[in-house]
């Protein structure tokens, strides 16, 4: 569901085991926020330097060219799981990267 465009830099596509990121980066290439999307692509976490972190679920409906995902607001999202697996998985991020998505992670807690 998430991808990374060739036409937007300030946009990068990182991932680790089975989460999925894509790094929203200011004009100084600081992480302003991220997207995160579970192995499944059942759950999203999106952060946005600034604001309250938001969960979404989503759900592919349809079938065929009737085929689409809804988000919707409500559910949970496994945020001590996210912060586990990058710790021990996510060494292909580098370190400043990483700690970053950790502390946005964190701060859904």
């Amino acid at each position: 569901m998430i991808r990374q465009n060739a036409n937007e830099p300030k946009r990068k596509l990182l991932e680790s085991h089975s989460l999925h990121f894509v790094i929203f980066l200011d004009e100084h290439a600081h992480i302003v926020g991220f997207d995160l999307e579970d192995e499944d692509s059942s759950h999203l976490f999106q952060w946005r330097r600034g604001r309250r972190p938001q969960f979404y679920g989503v759900a592919n409906v349809g079938k065929g060219c009737h085929n689409r995902d809804e988000v919707y607001a409500n559910g949970s999202f496994d945020v001590a799981g996210a912060v586990a697996e990058l710790t021990a998985r996510g060494h292909n991020i580098r370190d400043k990267v990483r700690e970053g998505l950790i502390a946005g992670l964190n701060a859904y807690r």
